[in-house]
């Protein structure tokens, strides 16, 4: 039975969602780009007193400087720059962040993949970078391994299928990584059960889920952490960025509900145990002036996804005891069913071709 840990992405010493958050994500471009970053998050961690720290490298900057026409420098030579016309990230400004940043893990540095398209978009999009991807994981693994040894290095995995991960995984060499990191963007839950399953026959022992607070995404991560790894974990910004635009996560399966300029009716008793708005009604939660409200969402968002990936880890001790637990807080069947599918093939045939399992899982 493996750890199962959410790290909360998006933080900065103005918005941190409590007073004690175990598991923090950051990134370099924002976080670790230079020696005030750097001191700042130190200070974060000190203050929140986290135990697992967690350092992303960037990729999520360079999709968005690829899609907004960012001016890329790419010159370790030159100070590390993220804003909104230049970026400057290299593999040195990374290792520099990873060498002075009180970190446990890290990713290597990738370049994310598009979003899904067509079959031969996705080859097109996946030999492009696929690359530059072996090239810098293998250099972040050389340094990682030099100048800081003690942290855990994952392996990010942007691939759209499991044949581009047989192709990457070839390219790349018998090298050892301390775990795998998947992005869930391209993915729904069968499609993220497959690359699971897969990681799980090649013998890793640990991944990390990047970027998902969706609930039935949660609960397979739960249940794979219960049963076949050491360690997963995940992470989101979505408890700030809901809260940002008056979205208030329902406490029972994350849906997000607008909290602000909608009409709510009185009778609607809100029933959530969590200590910023326990005891308090949605009109009490509405009506706060808007930089309250903000922060009280804010604490209120990331406080249920944490609860819930608790209380799906907890009653993920067998399929009937997580299809008991989804059915008392979900009213989405078909996604219940879903999973449950899901599961139930993957504990069949966890040891088959993976071939055949994605056949009958797709």
């Amino acid at each position: 039975m493996g750890l199962f840990i959410n790290f909360c992405a998006g933080t900065n010493a103005q918005i941190l969602p409590a007073k004690m958050v175990n598991a923090i994500l950051m990134n370099v471009p924002y976080d670790g780009i230079d020696d005030k970053s750097i001191a700042d998050t130190n200070l974060i961690f000190d203050y929140a007193g986290t135990e697992y720290r967690f350092l992303d490298t960037g990729g999520y900057q360079y999709s968005v400087a690829e899609g907004k026409g960012i001016k890329l420098i790419i010159d370790s030579s030159q100070p590390g720059i993220c804003s909104d016309t230049e970026l400057n990230l290299t593999i040195k400004h990374v290792i520099y962040a990873m060498v002075n940043m009180n970190i446990t893990m890290a990713n290597a540095m990738d370049f994310p993949i598009n979003a899904i398209g067509t079959k031969e978009q996705n080859n097109f999009e996946y030999m492009k970078k696929s690359g530059i991807n072996v090239e810098w994981a293998r250099e972040s693994l050389r340094l990682k391994n030099k100048y800081c040894p003690d942290v855990e290095l994952f392996l990010p995995i942007q691939c759209y299928d499991v044949e581009q991960l047989h192709d990457f995984l070839n390219r790349l060499g018998p090298l050892e990584f301390d775990g795998f990191s998947i992005p869930t963007r391209n993915f729904g839950v069968k499609e993220l059960a497959v690359f699971l399953l897969r990681f799980y026959q090649l013998k890793i022992k640990k991944v990390h889920v990047l970027g998902t607070s969706q609930f039935f995404n949660i609960a397979l991560a739960a249940y794979m952490a219960r049963h076949y790894f050491d360690w997963v974990s995940f992470d989101a910004t979505s408890w700030r960025e809901s809260a940002q635009s008056a979205f208030y996560l329902n406490q029972h399966d994350l849906k997000p509900e607008k909290i602000h300029n909608v009409f709510i009716n009185e009778e609607i008793i809100n029933s959530c145990d969590c200590p910023f708005c326990k005891d308090t009604t949605f009109t009490f939660i509405k009506n706060l002036p808007q930089t309250e409200r903000i922060d009280l969402l804010r604490c209120h968002n990331f406080w249920v996804i944490d609860q819930a990936a608790k209380n799906l880890y907890e009653n993920a001790g067998s399929i009937l005891t997580l299809e008991k637990y989804l059915k008392k807080k979900s009213s989405d069947i078909e996604k219940i069913d879903e999973l449950i599918k899901v599961l139930s093939l993957i504990d069949i045939l966890n040891n088959e071709d993976i071939k055949h399992v994605q056949t009958l899982l797709l």
